[in-house]
């Protein structure tokens, strides 16, 4: 195990002393270092039980020129150290080469609802190699099986099992073809070892129509298992809907790798997916799920299991939404060992809230009906009401109410908990990145068993101070007060000393789950070198109005910075309010986007916008001393623009909203006197310079001397 991963490091290591030299650049990149001591109480209303100890963390990401992208990251704490190094698409002459050392997933899960839930992932402490040459790739992996958990529950302990395999894989521009190996070792005397093929075949026929096929075939080197699994599938994605599904068979023997067992496994079953956007700001779905044993258990009928989920979101006027959703699981028989539904369950949540600039609150409402189909005392039913509001001061002062009721009772309206919780919270937000909040809360609950009762005020605070050399340091604590006789639940104190470097103009990207909603960020700036990048010293564009579809509308901050949460998914429009354009500026080429979102995705804009120019001059004649005087009324334009203007009453004109270029300015020969013409050019080029108005030389004009033809007098 050790020299494999060894020899993954070597060979990464290698590739960035090749690579790295020749990037011809620094490059971008972020790097996050802390240290963290954490002091834990905790247990359930009373039974206590106290943990402590220190972390550190660093992680980081590079993006050298033309050297692929390159991450690390390492934590080291009381309970385990973890450590894991990835380059990938590194350009050699073989093809583009990735690998990664340390902990990763064996079989990664890919974007699709089949592989998500049917493969599932096993962790590897070992390495993994890759090569990709134009439609084709091939990896090799090995390493040792690890159960994943955090370091507050015993870190990642290998198990006794080894575990290496090889992937190919062909993709296309309609079509993914993918075969893979896998072996697993014996993890104990008692466990043979195992070995699983798999083929996916996907393929894109139409414009929004996709297919998916995957077959597994898994057997045991003894011999005493080999199992089969087969799944069929096909989407359909439109502007405003998207309909999916799929079929699947799985036989009692198929055994799959990993450190825990598949729960799909003896059955035969299928899957269908909506997903509807009716309108602006609307979206509503649902999935369907339903499972039947293929051999049932001895002395029992074959067991059928359903599982219906639908949701629904929706902005009502501005800022005003609704939100619920509705489950329901139920099967036929009573299998403690099932894994894939433990209970019948009827459960629903509504909800109603406004979210504004400066406030935001909801109602909900959340109703729940609670079977076990193992043991007759295990029913029960649940009422909950939740309520939130928090407001913003001055834009930087938060205050936040929230509140919960909940009652549980038996079948029989026999209650077992009542619970009251509220809960009060202020927070600000300085400059410099220093914040500051405190909670205040009380909680009840009433139980029918003694030891699940409790009264106790809830106390909290936490507090961000940047320090010199780019140090920041947090404290944060939470502690309860017994304001009954029972002891009081928990208490917790954190202990951050962090430090943050970006460089080369990296700008960290923001991960953020959202399952019904997305994210529209981005930023407005002064394009000051015109290549429609936001580059380092480019400055941000204050109280600038962005418009979204559904008519939210969000003002830029002081660095030009603007964000719309909480958007709903599909085809979104966004917009620049010209309207609120300073003259200053130019109006950008590209004033309306067109996003595709989808659930959690967080997207981000980059707006640039360029100072304008302006031209002025005076347009003279000269009298018979020889001393110049402005024409008044003579129209000056740009030439290939709609850009002209007349001179005022001393001949000057000014032509703003130009661009920084090189421009023709003219006289419009008819709107010449009479008695006028021109005595100099008819036009001139004048080189403009952004934000700056440039003078230009002066039209001369000369007035006509009449002839006289005839002299009649005296």
């Amino acid at each position: 195990m050790r020299s494999s991963f060894a020899i993954c490091l070597l060979s990464g290591v290698a590739i960035a002393l090749t690579w790295l030299p020749t990037a011809g650049a620094l490059p971008k990149g972020e790097t996050q270092i802390w240290a963290e001591q954490v002091y834990y109480r905790f247990g359930p209303f009373g039974e206590t039980r106290t943990l402590e100890g220190g972390l550190i963390h660093v992680d980081g990401q590079l993006l050298p020129v033309n050297a692929g992208a390159w991450s690390f990251w390492m934590e080291s704490a009381s309970e385990g150290e973890e450590l894991r190094v990835t380059g990938r698409r590194i350009p050699t002459s073989l093809g583009r080469v990735s690998f990664r050392g340390g902990d990763f997933a064996f079989h990664e899960i890919p974007d699709d609802p089949l592989r998500r839930e049917f493969q599932k992932p096993a962790w590897l402490r070992g390495g993994s190699l890759s090569l990709v040459r134009e439609h084709n790739s091939l990896e090799f992996h090995a390493g040792r099986l690890t159960e994943r958990h955090g370091f507050l529950v015993g870190g990642r302990e290998p198990t006794a099992s080894r575990a290496y395999g090889f992937g190919l894989t062909h993709s296309a521009t309609h079509g993914k073809l993918e075969l893979q190996w896998d072996r697993q070792e014996s993890g104990g005397p008692q466990e043979p070892n195992r070995q699983i093929l798999r083929a996916t075949v996907g393929h894109r026929p139409h414009r929004g129509w996709s297919w998916l096929g995957a077959a597994r075939l898994s057997r045991l080197d003894d011999g005493s298992a080999t199992g089969n699994s087969l799944v069929a599938g096909s989407e359909y994605t439109a502007e405003r809907a998207s309909v999916g599904g799929h079929l699947r068979r799985v036989s009692p023997r198929f055994r799959g790798i990993g450190t825990s067992s598949d729960p799909h496994v003896n059955e035969w079953g299928g899957r269908l997916r909506v997903h509807i956007r009716p309108g602006p700001g609307v979206l509503t779905g649902g999935t369907l799920d339903w499972a039947r044993d293929i051999s049932p258990s001895q002395g029992r009928l074959p067991e059928e299991r359903f599982v219906a989920r639908g949701s629904m979101a929706a902005t009502l006027i501005g800022p005003l939404y609704l939100g619920g959703n509705l489950s329901y699981r139920d099967r036929t028989t009573v299998d403690p060992e099932s894994l894939l539904v433990d209970q019948s369950t009827l459960s629903g949540r509504g909800e109603i809230g406004w979210r504004g600039s400066s406030l935001q609150t909801c109602i909900a409402y959340v109703r729940g009906i609670h079977r076990d189909p193992t043991i007759e005392v295990g029913d029960w039913h649940e009422d909950r009401f939740e309520g939130r509001y928090v407001q913003t001061i001055r834009g930087a002062t938060r205050v936040g109410l929230s509140g919960q009721l909940a009652e549980r009772r038996l079948p029989n309206g026999t209650w077992t908990s009542r619970e009251k919780k509220i809960e009060i919270r202020l927070a600000r937000e300085g400059r410099d990145q220093q914040r500051l909040w405190f909670i205040v809360g009380r909680e009840w609950q009433e139980a029918n068993t003694l030891r699940f009762e409790r009264d106790q005020w809830i106390l909290g605070a936490a507090w961000t101070q940047p320090l010199p050399g780019g140090f920041s340091f947090s404290v944060e604590a939470r502690g309860f007060l017994a304001a009954g006789e029972r002891e009081p639940e928990s208490a917790r104190l954190n202990l951050v000393l962090r430090r943050d470097f970006r460089f080369g103009g990296w700008e960290p990207a923001v991960t953020q789950s959202l399952p019904e909603f997305a994210t529209i960020e981005g930023r407005i700036f002064e394009d000051t070198n015109r290549n429609g990048r936001c580059d380092e010293g480019e400055a941000g564009i204050p109280e600038l109005r962005m418009i979204l579809g559904t008519g939210a509308e969000m003002r830029t901050d002081h660095d030009g910075t603007f964000c719309f949460d909480h958007v709903s998914t599909g085809i979104q429009l966004v917009h620049l309010d010209l309207s609120h354009l300073p003259t200053l500026y130019l109006p950008p080429s590209k004033g309306q986007f067109r996003i595709s979102l989808r659930p959690g995705q967080r997207s981000r804009l980059e707006v640039p916008i360029r100072r304008a120019a302006s031209v002025s001059g005076r347009v003279v004649t000269h009298d018979v001393d020889g001393i110049p005087e402005g024409v008044p009324g003579i129209l000056v334009r740009v030439r290939g623009t709609f850009r002209d203007v007349f001179t005022d009453g001393d001949g000057w004109f000014r032509i703003g909203g130009l661009d920084a270029v090189p421009v023709v300015v003219e006289i419009v020969e008819w709107t010449l006197a009479d008695d006028l013409s021109l005595a100099g050019e008819r036009a001139q080029t004048v080189q403009l310079q952004a934000g700056k108005a440039t003078v230009a030389e002066g039209f001369l004009l000369k007035r006509r001397i009449r002839a006289v033809l005839q002299h009649f007098g005296r």
